[in-house]
């Protein structure tokens, strides 16, 4: 039951993040969660629960990264329509395939796909 409360904070936390730095750091402790419950011998839903977060993450900085456009570290436009001024995506530790790639992502995967039903059926124990 504890683990679901963590699971259901880190889906909050991602829905609220609005910087991808955030998201970033967020992803990055997903990742090394999931590597060690591996290497622990945990059971492979809190894995998989990992794992999710860490696709959920991807999934929130692409979407924040299409609505910012990175050129250099100059102003980018916000979701609320401000502007910030953002670093490099080599500042934040992103690679530009990463990007891409997690923008690609956002582009397939929303939350009315096929996909979020199969997450959902997957948490109630339900196929």
């Amino acid at each position: 039951m504890n683990q679901l409360v963590h699971f259901e904070n880190a889906k909050r936390e991602l829905q609220l993040a609005t910087n991808v730095d955030e998201v970033k750091d967020l992803r990055d402790k997903a990742e090394a969660l999931r590597l060690y419950m591996k290497q622990a011998g945990e059971s492979l839903q809190m894995q998989n629960q990992c794992a999710e977060i860490k696709v959920r993450a991807e999934r929130r900085a692409g979407e924040l990264l299409k609505v910012t456009t990175v050129k250099g570290g100059e102003r980018h436009k916000l979701l609320d329509g401000t502007c910030e001024r953002v670093s490099k995506l080599e500042d934040i530790g992103i690679s530009k395939s990463q990007s891409s790639r997690w923008q690609a992502i956002a582009d397939r995967l929303c939350l009315h796909s096929p996909w979020q039903g199969r997450i959902k059926k997957s948490e109630t124990g339900k196929s």
